[in-house]
């Protein structure tokens, strides 16, 4: 099991910049994956004879030189649910790449950017599209950091905002117990759990946490969190 990691900002000469999976069926849950380069295959993951299942993990800002920049599977058996897959960048599959003949990618409750239409698929390999899924920008908070360089990962911040698309929308049958988010904080907050390595606070009308109150001669001033 791989839980509730950051992996971001590195590089492979080959396949599989972010994580190398092979022969294998690893649990991936409540990770970001981020700001990693393949100069092949899989900037982000990189799935091949395996069944690994990611759950609740944020893909983003990864990158490939020829297929899949967030997820690659060659004769792979993968399973994504809860999971946001955005701004991911390859020539072929941006966000998702299955390659060659008898392997299949099952996606559900999942956010990709471009949809069904930007996940490359070989003559042969299927891509299970269930659903719940969502092509829609997730709001992440600052996903290129203050000096707005996506390249310098360590000041990226992919968690997502209030009214984000992915909060309250993933598997509502999952079992979350015992599981924590990317911070160490309890999932599930609200009624329903998110997508992404983040969740979210539950707070009245879609507004976000109280960092602090301050009473000033009767006023109540209220600092959210951002």
């Amino acid at each position: 099991m791989i839980v509730n990691c950051t992996i971001s900002g590195n590089l492979s000469s080959h396949f599989g910049g972010g994580i190398s999976c092979q022969n294998g069926d690893p649990i991936i849950l409540s990770c970001i994956i981020s700001g990693n380069s393949a100069d092949t295959d899989g900037g982000g993951a990189y799935c091949a004879w395996g069944a690994p299942t990611m759950l609740n993990c944020t893909i983003s800002g990864n990158s490939a030189s020829a297929y899949g920049g967030g997820v690659y599977s060659k004769f792979g058996t993968p399973t994504l649910i809860n999971c946001i897959l955005w701004g991911d960048t390859a020539p072929e599959g941006d966000e998702i790449a299955l390659r060659y003949s008898g392997g299949s990618l099952d996606l559900s409750y999942t956010d990709v950017q471009g949809g069904p239409n930007n996940v490359y698929v070989d003559s042969g390999s299927s891509l299970v599209w269930g659903g719940g899924n969502v092509d829609a920008d997730p709001l992440f908070v600052d996903a290129d950091g203050p000096d707005d360089d996506p390249n310098t990962w360590e000041d990226n911040d992919y968690h997502i905002k209030g009214k984000s698309p992915c909060k309250n929308t993933g598997d509502p049958n999952g079992d979350y117990a015992d599981q924590t988010d990317i911070d160490g904080e309890s999932r599930v907050m609200g009624p329903r759990v998110d997508m992404g390595a983040d969740e979210k606070y539950k707070c009245g009308g879609g507004t976000e946490p109280l960092l602090a109150m301050m009473l000033l001669g009767g006023l109540t001033l209220i600092r959210r969190r951002r």
